[in-house]
């Protein structure tokens, strides 16, 4: 892949939205991220496996955009296999009817060993009575500022999805999870079912870290901070495996 979409310092890396409607689980959009041929966006009957077997031979990313805005089901998700991240927060679906945020619908995912990482994105369509640019995005860790770099890092979930504020660091060792971030009020560690745990100040306070130790149960961890504007980051999914807990 050559870098030929750079301008004037800003690289665009190309893709594609299709809008399509899967005869079994209705109407869906996906993302496919790094594609550079041309792939008709509306599609009215195609299955959303071949979407991604399609995107996938392309080259591309393949990311569910905001699910709980479709109306999707987890449940629905059975058997799928192939998709590289689901949208965990869309500024405009949130502005829009309150629906940008798919976290459960990731949790639920992840439960059931689909294992994805979480975008957030801000999907603006520039209209004046929303304020959605910049209301989402993330934060890439890749050896050099070029298309193939940052995809290969996103495909490997070296990244953190933020609508503001910063994970600066998220780590195990010796049974517990750490987190160091910027101010925030909350911090989650997010697990399956009724597992993980909760770091929350009191009013007019704020923290930069929190720990967990693990109690064992937990198949993964993500974390989750809320800052005092109510702005929200996510870490991807760390997988509790035993070589991890031992």
């Amino acid at each position: 892949m050559t870098d030929d979409l750079a301008i004037d310092g800003l690289l665009m890396i190309p893709g594609i939205e299709l809008d399509a409607v899967d005869p079994l689980i209705g109407t869906y959009h996906l993302v496919g991220l790094g594609v550079r041929s041309y792939v008709e966006p509306y599609q009215p009957e195609l299955p959303l496996q071949t979407a991604i077997d399609r995107l996938r031979a392309s080259n591309g990313l393949t990311i569910l955009a905001h699910p709980y805005w479709m109306g999707l089901r987890s449940s629905e998700m059975k058997g799928i296999h192939g998709l590289t991240a689901l949208e965990v927060f869309n500024t405009t679906c949130e502005l829009y009817n309150g629906k940008g945020s798919s976290d459960v619908f990731w949790d639920e995912l992840l439960e059931r060993g689909t294992w994805l990482w979480g975008i957030a994105a801000d999907d603006t369509h520039w209209k004046q009575q929303r304020d959605d640019p910049g209301g989402g995005w993330i934060m890439v860790r890749a050896q050099q500022c070029t298309a193939e770099s940052i995809l290969a890092a996103i495909a490997q979930g070296h990244f953190w999805a933020t609508t503001g504020p910063e994970l600066h660091k998220v780590w195990v060792e010796n049974k517990t999870v750490h987190v160091d971030c910027s101010p925030v009020r909350v911090i989650n560690f997010k697990a399956q079912g009724r597992h993980g745990h909760t770091e929350r100040t009191q009013p007019g306070k704020l923290i930069t870290s929190a720990s967990f130790e693990l109690r064992g149960p937990e198949s993964y961890i993500r974390i989750e901070i809320i800052d005092d504007l109510g702005g929200r980051a996510w870490s991807n999914p760390i997988s509790m495996t035993e070589d991890q807990l031992t």
